[in-house]
């Protein structure tokens, strides 16, 4: 076996759920590639078919750790809970029912991070398959990692431009892949930093990973799917809304077919950066609730209690220049408030669903007061992240006071920053 290029060990995650009947592929798939120096994680989200004897068949290899959860929390939780074992200076994604393309991928992979010191990770376009692997065609991402290709995401909805199967380095999984889009279900490849927005340092390779085309983990009901998709994406939108909104007249363009069709060629064309300024950001929260209520008219939640979950920042943002409430919350109420993120998203829609579960008294005070509220102000600093966890779950940009900080701009313009720092 060739062992070239060794030296940087490859973390591999697995999460996986009922996948009995593939697994065993995905496993060989890493087993017999030619580049031995790696370790693969697998957790176990509770299944409930034949997946943890499978597995165990490949017990001997030492490389291979197994770990199984006691209920099903989800893809995004079952990848969170491997975070503490991983011991790979690089780190990648391998869903279950999925295969690496050949037998060189890890060792080609490896040298473009051994090339450029500087590089945060690769991507590619995904190799689709059917149930039996035969080629089925691309699943294409974008050619390059840009502003431009922030901005087209945005008028896109959200959409991500760049499939989710990341390949990077440890320090860059931890501060960023691990925050947007374990934790918040945003993509993996934006830097949100204190002095602004930007992309990893990401280098398009040729594709190695074969997408078996299905529901892929995704065995939620319709509706809690849909949302889950929604919260992803409104998420995306909300937090992009700190940095652009859209033209004055995007109301009336985006409706013609023609002028839609130049949006990903031309995004900048329709896009106004938002300045520091109070009075940019209430423009920037009035204008983009249009894109908000255009995403929720496509998705057709009709459950009452999740569809509130979606209105309330399409209120908020619409109203939040004439709102004066100023809501103070103690610091009991949030140390006794139940933690969400937006990786817990699915979970909490299938209670409601499921169970008619009751929005936390907390949450469901912010989202039914959307009409009236224009900022939150915490007792002191340390309140401020566990605040902002609550916003960014409810999807709301409402600005963050501390203390005796007042409904005035400098405050209020101080507040949004806090709302809007990725810690």
């Amino acid at each position: 076996m060739c062992m070239g290029g060794e030296g940087m060990k490859v973390a591999i995650l697995m999460p996986t759920f009922n996948d009995a009947s593939c697994i065993a592929s995905a496993i060989e798939s890493v087993i017999k590639r030619s580049y031995s120096d790696w370790e693969l994680l697998i957790f176990d989200d509770a299944s409930e078919d034949d997946t943890k004897s499978v597995v165990l068949r490949f017990e001997k290899d030492p490389r291979i750790r197994y770990f199984r959860g006691e209920c099903n929390q989800d893809q995004l939780n079952a990848l969170y809970q491997l975070i503490p074992y991983v011991t790979g200076e690089v780190v990648t994604l391998l869903h279950s029912d999925n295969m690496f393309r050949d037998e060189n991928v890890l060792e080609r992979i490896i040298k473009y991070f051994k090339n450029d010191e500087n590089l945060e990770g690769v991507y590619a376009d995904l190799l689709l398959v059917d149930n039996v692997g035969n080629f089925k065609g691309f699943l294409k991402s974008s050619s390059f990692l840009g502003e431009k290709t922030i901005m087209s995401a945005f008028l896109a909805l959200g959409a991500n431009l760049v499939n989710d199967v990341f390949c990077v380095r440890k320090k860059t999984f931890l501060n960023h892949v691990v925050k947007n889009y374990v934790l918040w279900n945003t993509f993996y490849w934006l830097k949100f930093e204190n002095r602004g927005l930007g992309v990893l340092n990401l280098l398009k390779v040729e594709p190695w990973y074969q997408y078996r085309i299905g529901d892929n983990y995704l065995t939620m009901p319709r509706e809690t799917r849909r949302a889950f998709v929604l919260s992803g994406c409104y998420r995306t939108l909300v937090e992009l809304s700190r940095y652009y909104c859209v033209n004055w007249n995007f109301s009336f363009v985006h409706r013609l077919p023609k002028v839609r069709g130049l949006m990903p060629k031309f995004p900048g064309a329709f896009i106004v950066r938002v300045s520091d300024s109070l009075k940019a950001l209430f423009s920037a929260m009035e204008r983009n609730s249009l894109l908000l209520r255009r995403l929720l008219a496509s998705y057709k939640i009709t459950n009452s209690t999740l569809r509130r979950l979606f209105e309330g920042p399409i209120e908020y943002m619409i109203c939040v220049r004439h709102n004066k409430t100023i809501a103070d919350v103690k610091s009991v109420d949030l140390e006794n408030q139940e933690v969400l993120f937006g990786k817990d998203a699915r979970l909490y829609y299938e209670r409601v669903l499921s169970e008619g579960a009751i929005i936390p008294p907390l949450y469901r005070f912010l989202l039914t007061s959307t009409k009236e509220i224009r900022a939150v102000r915490v007792s002191g600093l340390e309140d401020v992240k566990s605040m902002r966890n609550v916003l960014r779950f409810l999807n709301l940009p409402l600005p963050i006071l501390v203390g005796n900080e007042e409904n005035e701009p400098e405050s209020l313009l101080r507040g949004f920053q806090r709302r809007f720092l990725w810690e």
